[in-house]
């Protein structure tokens, strides 16, 4: 347990300057989860200095089955626990929030496919976000990282998010992210 904290917190300090240059480029709130247990869990984030901004809190728990951080890291999970999430019940946070365990498994086959996540208004309304996976070099999954902001500041701008993000997780990591299915072996 203490071996996990201790790499949490390496992360969280290897990864300080990347979110802000990230939270600067995109204009939008930031964040750095991973898996805690059947959850996700704040480590970090950074928030832009404006008003109208998505607000998250380091050590907030997030389901893995809703947002585009917690698909990633569920996607990203072995398939014995995606099963074990998704034979629990599943709150519904907003009429965006997908419930139903097959349209999940599909989001999941889709999201390895792609290896990036979306949401639009899942677990808050008018909120979008863009997350993709923080992997070691074998292909597991060591975090999420993901823009989030307000839907109106966020459509249009998948492709940029994306290329962001992904020269992050390269900072961070010091080797480029994976893509889709080359992570998936």
């Amino acid at each position: 347990m203490a071996n996990t904290w201790r790499l949490r917190l390496e992360l969280v300090r290897q990864s300080r300057e990347a979110l802000k240059e990230l939270c600067i480029e995109s204009g939008q709130t930031v964040l750095l989860l991973v898996r805690d247990g059947l959850s996700g869990i704040c480590l970090n984030k950074v928030e832009p200095g404006r008003a109208l901004k998505l607000v998250a809190d380091v050590g907030k728990t997030f389901p893995l089955y809703a947002a585009a951080c917690g698909k990633i890291l569920l996607s990203y999970s072995s398939p014995s626990l995606q099963e074990r999430v998704l034979a629990s019940p599943i709150q519904v946070f907003t009429p965006s929030t997908i419930t139903d365990p097959d349209a999940l498994r599909n989001e999941i086959r889709n999201i390895r496919e792609k290896g990036y996540a979306l949401s639009y208004g899942e677990m808050t309304p008018g909120a979008a976000e863009i997350a993709i996976p923080l992997l070691d070099t074998d292909g597991n999954v060591l975090a999420a990282l993901s823009i989030a902001g307000p839907c109106f500041q966020m459509e249009g701008r998948l492709e940029e998010h994306r290329h962001l993000l992904r020269k992050a997780v390269a900072k961070i990591l010091g080797y480029p992210a994976f893509n889709g299915e080359e992570a998936s072996g």
